[in-house]
Order: C-alpha cells, then structure tokens, then sequence
C-alpha cells in the first residue's frame, strides 16, 4: 500500500519577500511604542517624594529594558545591513562613555551607578536600534502613527475609564494639579511634553501623504496638551513648530536651524539665566514680579551653590538628589521647595554639571543639542528625508527647551527621554542615507 503523502503548502515567493520587506518596520513599531508608552502605564503618582524617600530602582523597568534591548540588537543582526550601522555612529556619542565611566569612578556609589548606566544605556540602544531597522519612508510614518494611537488611545481610555489614575488627584504636595489630565504617566509634566511630540507626528503624518490620520492624531493630542496644564509646553509647542516648520515650507531650511539655536539661547537665559546672570534675574523680577517658575528658581540657586563647590568633576551619577548631602541637611523653609524631598534638579542642564562637572556637561550638551543641529543641516535633500529631518527636529528642539525646566537626560524610565533619542537617531539616520519611497 503506497505511503500518504500529505499535499505540502507553498509559500509564494512575493509573499516572503512581503513579510521580510514588513518585518524591521513591525519590529521598529513595537519598540519604539513600548519605550513610549512605558512598561507601567497608568503608574499614578508624583514625581515628588515625601522627605526620606529615594528614587530607586524598578524590577519591572529593568528586566524590560534589557529584554527590549537584547531584541533590538537581535533584530538588527538578522534584519539589517551592517554598513547601515557604521554609518549610523556619531563619533561624538562615545564622548558619552567616556562621561559616564569617569561619572561612576566618582560616583560614592559605584554599583548603583553602574546598574543605572547599564539600564540607561539598554534603553537608548533599544530606541537607536529600532530607528536604524527603518528602511524607507513608509516605514517611519508606520512606527510614528503606531506610537501616536497606542499613547493617545491608551491615555484617552484611561481618562474616561479609569480617571483616579489618568487624572491628577488631590495630592499633598501638588492640590492645584486636581483634574488635570496625565493619562498613561504619572504626571502632567511628563504628559505634556509626550503629547507636543503627538502634536509634531500629526503634522509628519499629513506632510507624509496621511491627512486624515495626521489630523486625528494633531487634534487629539492639541486637546490632551491642553488638558493636561501645561501651559508651558502649549506655548512651547507653537514656538517650535514656527521655528522650524515654517522656514522649511519655503525652502528656507537654514533659516529654520539658526531659528532653532536661538529660541535655545532665548528660553535658556530666561529660565536658567535667572540664576546665572544677575541682571536677567532683575529683569525677570521687575518684568514679572513673583515669577519663581513655580519654585525652580530657588531650586537652581541651590544647585547653583552646589555646582560652585564641585565645578569640575560633579558629585557622580545620580549623586546628589536624594542623598543624603541633601536629605539631611535642615529644612529650608524661606526656600519654596523643600530640597530634601526633590529627586532631580528641574533643569537637565544644571543636573548634568552636577553629575559630570562642567566638561562632562559640554559633552552631553554637545550631543543632546549641537550634533543634531550638524546632522539636520547634513541632511539628504529628499523629499522624504526634508519632512522627516523637520519632524525629528522638531522633537529634540522642544525637548532640549523642556530641558532647561525638566530633568530627563539619561533617565531609561523617561518618555520623555525615550522620543529625544529617537529624534537624535533620526536626524542621524536622515543625515547619512536617503529614505525610500513607498
């Protein structure tokens, strides 16, 4: 009697090709929205702790960020062309090794600095190692709109259902936040930046050809932006989106980064210039009397103070908030905050001197901000490479302006964070190959 012979499914060749050409963009797409949305949605709570409380680490976050990271390099060795990665590196960025190895060496707390740079480092490899599986245009507006409608869909359910974590409540240290929205983040300063990059990817989207997409996600993320408080962020929004949108439509891209460096240098010496610079500081006292910036300014005159004791190598990573320099000293009741309980300093900038010295804090800002400024005027002059280099600017100018009034640099947890390395491999990306169409 003959064997049975089962009949045996032929895949068609175009359909592999389909799912192999598919596969890097639905990889990137899952990464980079995972780093968005966080792995503790809905994680209510303030980022200020109570006197005694510490910042420390997260099992979940770093069991999360290393597999992610491993993923993401596992994906690059079988999805990608290695000469796409070496064109990928920026020089510059090892400058951030040798920062955060000398950071560590200083740090009093060696082990737990290394485990946080570790963690860090498996966060922002994950993020740059999802941006360089991106193969053509279509693929980047495909992990963009994916990312948009996981935190706009998420962060609107979470505000109609499940509104004790979604919205502020009346908290001790913050009452006036009661009813603003945060959505999937644990606070309104967290939400509100997210929300101006949702509004940055409903512009890309309709310049990219998806108009009705793109408004969508521009509508909904405009209207959260506002709910959630954030008036500065709202501000800030319009600001950037003159500075660099504007000058491009009209082929005037150089316009539009010289446009970019100064609304840096402008909201810099009026933020942090007010503790750095005695007649700005008279000048914001005089043109808007009690304006502390919601208490920052006295929180920068400490850091100020303690920069000045340690200008040249900092205190280490992560070595001074929340530690017992600072959480044991008496409590200064002429401050508006009390220092003890603040786990960063509100001002990335003031921080990274605190944990790298001022060497090390040029080297940062030179990456964060004057790397992606050479790779948007290096970019390749493609349609599709002009959109999304203006996109991607777009995020990293309002993140190193959040910057002057947020810490975030470095922090894995971040979202904030998380979308400022995707726009400084993104403009890496656009600045070293032409995207395809289609």
């Amino acid at each position: 009697m003959p064997a049975l012979r089962l009949p045996q499914a032929r895949i068609a060749p175009r359909v592999i090709d389909a799912v192999e050409g598919a596969l890097p963009g639905l990889v990137a797409a899952f990464i980079v929205s995972i780093l968005i949305v966080t792995f503790q949605p809905f994680s209510a709570g303030s980022v200020l702790l109570e006197p005694g409380q510490a910042a420390g680490g997260n099992r979940i976050n770093q069991i999360g960020y290393s597999l992610l990271a491993v993923t993401a390099v596992a994906s690059l060795a079988l999805l990608a062309d290695p000469r796409r990665l070496w064109r990928m590196v920026a020089p510059s960025w090892a400058l951030i090794a040798v920062v955060f190895a000398l950071a560590i060496l200083n740090s009093p707390e060696r082990g737990a600095a290394l485990r946080s740079t570790a963690f860090s480092m498996a966060a922002v490899i994950a993020m740059v190692s999802a941006v360089m599986l991106l193969r053509s245009e279509r693929s980047l507006q495909n992990v963009v709109a994916s990312a948009a409608l996981a935190v706009l869909g998420l962060s609107y359910f979470g505000v109609v259902v499940l509104p004790e974590a979604a919205r502020h409540t009346a908290e001790l240290f913050e009452p006036a936040n009661e009813g603003l929205w945060r959505g999937i983040y644990p606070h309104k300063n967290i939400a509100g930046p997210v929300m101006a990059a949702m509004v940055f990817s409903g512009v890309f989207l309709m310049r990219g050809g998806r108009r009705l997409l793109g408004l969508c996600v521009f509508i909904a993320a405009v209207f959260f932006l506002l709910q959630s408080g954030s008036k500065t962020s709202a501000g800030t929004v319009a600001m950037v989106l003159m500075a660099v949108l504007l000058p491009s439509l009209f082929g005037l891209r150089g316009l539009g980064l010289a446009a970019a460096l100064t609304l840096i240098a402008l909201f810099g010496l009026a933020t942090n210039g007010t503790v750095l610079f005695e007649p700005i500081g008279a000048l914001n006292k005089e043109l808007a009397p009690g304006n502390t910036y919601t208490g920052r300014i006295a929180l920068w005159e400490f850091a100020l103070e303690k920069i000045g004791e340690r200008p040249w190598t900092g205190y280490g990573l992560n070595a001074l908030w929340g530690q017992p320099a600072v959480m044991q000293m008496e409590r200064p009741y002429d401050a508006d905050w009390d220092f003890r309980g603040i786990v960063h300093g509100h001002s990335g900038y003031f921080d990274a001197v605190l944990d790298f010295g001022l060497f090390g804090a040029a080297a940062v800002i030179f990456v964060v901000v004057i790397q992606p400024m050479i790779d948007y005027a290096r970019c390749r002059l493609t349609r599709a490479n002009v959109i999304a280099a203006d996109f991607f600017l777009m995020i990293v100018l309002f993140a190193a302006l959040n910057a002057f009034m947020e810490t975030f640099f470095f922090r894995r947890g971040d979202p904030v964070w998380m979308l400022m390395v995707f726009g400084l491999a993104g403009l890496r990306l656009v600045a070293t190959e032409p995207l395809k169409r289609g």
